[in-house]
């Protein structure tokens, strides 16, 4: 069996020394990470990258690779033996802002790294990433990772990955009746094997959960979704900062799981195959991408881990 774990969150936390940047994953908990998800990992975790955008890392300019394909890295280190950009199985990552205009791309997406009041009520630094107005084609910004040869990742250990994130309070009305926002992302090199997470706005204007596995994008004639499930109950945070948590083990057998709570609270905890053809080949842990005319969203904390710490 071809079986690989992947765990995500917005926060992280060490072994055995917490992190000073931040409160640890289960500040707001009783019970730790490795308990909470039943999970027992074999080998002692190891944190891979962590980072809360304080002094030292910085954003350099993006420039373009043509076609409306612009690339932006975030450089540098605010934490002793980690550094950016984020380098996971075997692939480094950077932002890759999509937009199908020939006009400046700072009028459409802009990524600044600003003083702000974090989610422990004191002062921060943090990313913020904006969204001015749609091109008529595609609007994107995510943190992508990906092998520059467009090979598969190496999914050479598990990952655990935590992070802290914060909608506009009038996210209801950004988005709209029927509205979505893409919240991350695994594919594989051709679409044919993809999970894609979401906020999604109902027709009665309520906000909700959902994620998918599938074959290809939504249009394609071909489109097949392999499971998706959704959460009404878990709230979507707006105006606030929430913790995200995401555990996937990919699996093609029925020990495969997928896992993604919000603030502790579970949104979905789907078992089964999850793997239904190659490697994945791009990662995106955050994004900016929806159906929204104007947005903006912050990221903090993150941590991955090659397993449940």
């Amino acid at each position: 069996m071809n079986a690989t774990i992947i765990i995500i969150s917005l926060w992280c936390m060490n072994t055995l020394q917490l992190a000073t940047v931040a409160p640890p994953i289960t500040s707001h908990r009783s019970v730790p990470a490795s308990n909470r998800y039943d999970a027992t990992p074999t080998l002692a975790p190891t944190c891979l990258f962590k980072s809360g955008f304080e002094k030292g890392v910085t954003l350099e300019p993006p420039f373009t690779q043509g076609g409306g394909d612009w690339e932006q890295h975030i450089v540098g280190a605010d934490i002793p033996g980690y550094s950016w950009p984020m380098n996971i199985w075997g692939a480094s990552g950077h932002l890759q802002v999509l937009v199908d205009s020939s006009l400046p791309v700072f009028d459409y997406l802009e990524n600044r790294i600003e003083n702000t009041i974090g989610h422990t009520g004191k002062p921060t630094r943090a990313l913020h990433m904006l969204q001015y107005q749609k091109a008529e084609g595609w609007t994107q910004d995510p943190y992508i990772i990906y092998n520059e040869n467009n090979e598969d990742l190496q999914e050479d250990s598990d990952l655990y990955i935590s992070y802290w994130m914060k909608y506009p309070a009038d996210l209801k009305a950004r988005l709209g009746p029927d509205g979505w926002f893409a919240f991350m992302e695994w594919k594989t090199c051709c679409n044919e094997d993809r999970i894609a997470m979401y906020v999604y706005e109902d027709l009665d204007e309520s906000l909700y959960w959902y994620v998918q596995n599938d074959n290809e994008t939504d249009d394609a004639p071909n489109h097949h979704i392999y499971w998706d499930e959704e959460s009404r109950t878990v709230p979507v945070p707006v105006g606030q900062w929430f913790h995200v948590e995401v555990f996937l083990h990919r699996s093609t057998g029925n020990d495969g799981r997928f896992l993604w709570a919000i603030d502790g609270q579970t949104v979905v905890d789907h078992h089964g195959p999850n793997k239904h053809t190659h490697p994945f080949n791009r990662f995106m842990p955050f994004t900016l991408y929806t159906n929204a005319e104007e947005i903006d969203i912050w990221i903090d904390d993150i941590q991955i881990w090659d397993a449940i710490p």
